[in-house]
């Protein structure tokens, strides 16, 4: 069994110089999510899993804030961002967003593709309500059920994505005002070596031990291709999730 926060720090660092220009779903997600805030204006701002860095520039170019922070599991991932905003964001926190101890008080705290690799979700959402002051709010995208469910089906494999009804459970049980989006998505791409090759360059590989021999990879090339292509080529479905909460006395 693999260290799973091991291999996402060791897979997201050699994917620091690539993952941009093919992670296409990630950016429109973002985009997506600063669509749902509330205000152009906040005190102190938490971004948690900064990855390479293209949410922090939405809310470096669109929000007005004293303090941004941002955090990541992977010190390539922070370096990158730290030479790309230089006195932007005032301060990088490295480490396991599920293990942070927050001091500070945000009035946003957010979040885009990320929440679908913490072992605990309830968890790591109240240790991030607990961080918020009274107006405060958290928004966050993640995958859920559903998600690459064509791998699933070819390879056995998948993340253990949360339905949407587990996460609704979530956010009652903390007494947060909430409200959720969601959206399916289809990708296609021309070949299946090139969808392939678009998890290596994003980071999303290898989530099992098993070894691709030559033959492994032309059986399933073969196999997914007979099952899941149109005249546009070979797809992928996704399913996002768009959670924007704030605590119980505030509208959501």
């Amino acid at each position: 069994m693999i260290d799973i926060k091991k291999h996402i720090n060791r897979q997201f660092s050699k994917a620091c110089d690539t993952y941009e220009s093919d992670a296409f779903i990630q950016k429109k997600m973002a985009e997506h999510l600063m669509s749902m805030l509330c205000s152009k204006s906040y005190f102190k701002i938490l971004e948690i899993g900064s990855g390479t860095g293209y949410l922090t520039s939405l809310i470096v170019n669109k929000l007005d804030y004293k303090s941004l922070c941002i955090n990541d599991l992977s010190l390539n991932m922070l370096e990158h961002c730290k030479n790309r905003f230089d006195n932007k964001v005032q301060n990088y926190l490295l480490g396991d967003a599920e293990t942070l101890k927050l001091k500070d008080c945000y009035s946003l705290i957010i979040s885009n593709a990320c929440f679908q690799w913490f072992s605990s979700f309830k968890n790591s959402l109240e240790n991030f309500k607990n961080a918020l002051d009274k107006d405060g709010e958290i928004l966050f995208s993640t995958f859920i059920d559903g998600n690459f469910k064509e791998l699933k089906s070819t390879l056995g494999v998948s993340i253990d994505y949360l339905d949407l009804s587990a996460i609704e459970s979530v956010l009652k049980s903390l007494n947060l005002d909430y409200t959720i989006q969601t959206k399916s998505v289809k990708t296609h791409y021309k070949t299946v070596r090139e969808m392939l090759k678009s998890f290596k360059n994003t980071g999303v590989s290898g989530l099992s031990n098993a070894t691709w021999t030559k033959s492994k990879l032309i059986s399933f090339e073969k196999q997914y291709k007979d099952l899941y292509s149109d005249d546009s080529g070979v797809y992928l479905s996704w399913e996002l999730c768009f959670v924007r909460a704030k605590l119980k006395n505030q509208h959501p």
